[in-house]
């Protein structure tokens, strides 16, 4: 394939894998699933920072996540905690950061994707400022006390509304029940 004739997402591709061995990611550190899947994570790092870029939206769609068999591979390896050690050391800040590794796929330890949401839930809140943002994150985590403190810093319409609404209403009675029912979209 002579390259004048490549498009520019197969540039980016070819560009991705040459930056992935000129910089390999510590390989050393793991087993083979998981060196398939930090393989497939530097390529993916490299294709979200140049597909900025890109012309289409159906192009970028290609570079949301790494590869089904990366995550696979790191469901299999027995050096998780390597690899998700080297992933928090990269950042995993958001919500994107979290789905284009595939973590919830592949991550075994419960403890640890708990402690991982809830750090994307505040991160969130804390660029954001929106409790509602980050709501679906505290409700996983069943964490009413921590969802409360942060609903009554929004200074939202809606903030506000949710904050009143959690304190005002204890939810183990029939009453708050009963609220809840009303109030459910």
């Amino acid at each position: 394939l002579p390259i004048y004739d490549a498009c520019k997402e197969d540039i980016d591709i070819l560009w991705a894998i040459g930056e992935a061995i000129a910089n390999p990611p510590e390989f050393s550190k793991v087993d083979a699933p998981g060196q398939l899947f930090l393989f497939s994570k530097s390529l993916y790092k490299h294709l979200r920072t140049s597909g900025s870029n890109l012309p289409s939206n159906a192009s970028r769609k290609k570079t949301e996540s790494i590869a089904g068999a990366a995550a696979l591979g790191a469901l299999l390896s027995s050096s998780q905690y390597d690899l998700l050690n080297i992933c928090r050391a990269e950042g995993i800040t958001s919500w994107e950061d979290v789905r284009g590794l595939m973590l919830p796929l592949w991550l075994r330890d419960d403890k640890e994707l708990r402690k991982i949401t809830e750090d994307v839930a505040k991160e969130m809140f804390r660029s954001t400022k929106k409790i509602m943002d980050c709501m679906i994150f505290f409700v996983m985590l069943q964490k009413k006390a921590l969802f409360l403190n942060f609903a009554k810093t929004d200074h939202s319409v809606e903030g506000r509304k949710l904050a009143t609404f959690l304190s005002t209403f204890d939810f183990s009675l029939e009453r708050g029940r009963k609220a809840a029912e009303k109030n459910a979209f």
